[in-house]
């Protein structure tokens, strides 16, 4: 519960540059929709959706879906531009404000190391150009094709890759994707942009493919499927050197993929983790069922672990929030 009286409050999010940008937006121009709070601070998306969420009953939401502060959330959020002015900013970098809170309260210098192993700030990167997430999108599927389509890869079958490598990466792509899609809403209660109503009531068949086509997630988890095939590929030589750095390389880019999920949907790192290797098994599960052998009861059970881990995220999210929630 968050209470202005608490001292340590306001320090906690002065400690946090984003959380003062959105705070100070909703501040200046009171009712806000998503998309304007995204346009005027310049955050990413995953970012703004994280400090909305965590900030609790300072910000409160109507039923057309506009941001505003509450009493108190306004009370503070002027304190904190007061604070401002003044100096007092004991703040961490603006490029960690995307880690989870308590990683970054109780170890900073660990959230940076996770940062940059992660390659968050390659994310960071994208979020601020169009331009730069198509270039990267097409640069790492054009990877990815490559590897995939070596004759000597025998990691086509393990993430089902059916026929041409090309038909077997838009497969494992799209896949991927709405796999994302549902994580997020399950775990996180966030619905996929295509399902929110659309600004202005637009539906045109435009801006319905925009709307599908998160490219902020979809670039970024690129990046991590590119880093996947590449284990593939290393793997395939069969040495025992080869596997040892293939397994490296795989976790890297599963990892990667969680924390591209993490900085584009606000999703706290621990349960955004679990989310690529819940992926692995649902895909592990689609190869047992299309497989010669029909192996129904390997099916079976690998969709039983992969449903079983998105509870385990939900119910590890559901801690760090509450986590969140009594740190403040």
């Amino acid at each position: 519960m968050t209470s202005k009286s608490d001292p340590n409050f306001a320090t906690r999010l002065l400690k946090s540059p984003a959380r003062r940008r959105v705070l100070g937006y909703l501040l200046e121009h009171g009712p806000a929709r998503f998309v304007d709070i995204k346009k005027g601070t310049e955050l990413p998306t995953g970012v703004i959706y994280h400090h909305l969420r965590s900030m609790g009953g300072l910000v409160e939401q109507d039923s057309n879906k506009m941001y505003s502060l509450s009493s108190e959330g306004r009370s503070i959020a002027q304190s904190l531009i007061n604070a401002a002015k003044s100096g007092s900013t004991d703040a961490y970098p603006v490029e960690l404000a995307e880690m989870n809170d308590l990683l970054l309260e109780q170890s900073p210098k660990v959230a940076k190391l996770v940062s940059l192993f992660t390659m968050t700030p390659i994310y960071k990167a994208l979020s601020l150009s169009r331009a730069l997430q198509v270039a990267v999108f097409i640069a790492s599927l054009e990877f990815a094709y490559l590897v995939g389509s070596a004759k000597t890869s025998q990691f086509a079958a393990e993430i089902w890759m059916p026929g041409s490598a090309l038909a077997g990466l838009a497969l494992t792509l799209f896949s991927l994707y709405m796999l994302t899609l549902i994580f997020v809403w399950f775990v996180h209660g966030r619905e996929p942009a295509f399902a929110q109503p659309a600004a202005g009531g637009n539906r045109g068949w435009s801006n319905s493919l925009k709307q599908f086509a998160e490219l902020d997630l979809l670039s970024a988890l690129s990046v991590g499927l590119a880093i996947v095939y590449l284990a593939g590929y290393i793997s395939a030589f069969g040495t025992g050197a080869s596997d040892v750095l293939a397994s490296a390389i795989l976790v890297w880019g599963l990892v990667c993929m969680a924390a591209a999920l993490s900085f584009t949907r606000g999703m706290e790192f621990m349960p955004a983790l679990i989310f690529p290797f819940a992926v692995a098994i649902f895909f592990g599960a689609a190869d047992s069922y299309l497989s010669g052998g029909f192996a129904i009861d390997r099916t079976v059970i690998l969709l039983v672990l992969g449903l079983a881990s998105m509870f385990i995220s939900k119910l590890i999210d559901n801690e760090m929030e509450r986590g969140i929630s009594s740190s403040k």
